[in-house]
């Protein structure tokens, strides 16, 4: 997750968001990938063995990566500018789901308030190469 500044002036009524780059990414990924197993592992304790979990499950424990990985990250600043000035947080906003497509990718779906990430727990996963990405609300984190 990346950090923010926030500006509170107070005569204005709007709060002005400045990114800085992404720390520490590799850790970020980590996390997910332990959210995303675990979460495997609490609705099925058979399935989050099966060995196509072994690369995520290995990174995540060890931080020992056999191949390149990356995340998806989204943000949505409105939900951030009503979360800062509303105080409006609800569970809606908050949940982890497990995708599994008929093509054998497996995705962790995690969304926190205004943040969601998209994240394989499978190998070999290739983005579409014409797939533009809506910067800065959406970007890839190569790890």
């Amino acid at each position: 997750m990346k950090c923010l500044k926030i500006l509170l002036k107070p005569d204005k009524k709007n709060i002005q968001l400045f990114q800085h780059k992404q720390k520490k990414t590799d850790m970020v990924l980590r996390t997910l990938l332990k959210i995303g197993i675990e979460t495997i592992g609490a609705n099925d304790n058979k399935l989050v063995f099966e060995e196509r979990f072994n690369p995520a499950r290995k990174y995540a424990l060890t931080g020992i990566k056999d191949l390149p990985s990356f995340y998806i990250q989204k943000e949505n600043n409105n939900l951030i500018n009503r979360y800062l000035k509303e105080k409006y947080w609800d569970d809606y906003h908050c949940f982890m789901d497990i995708h599994y497509e008929d093509n054998g990718l497996v995705f962790l779906h995690f969304k926190l308030y205004y943040l969601e990430f998209f994240v394989p727990l499978v190998e070999n996963v290739i983005l579409e190469e014409n797939y533009k990405f809506k910067e800065p609300e959406e970007r890839i984190i190569i790890v």
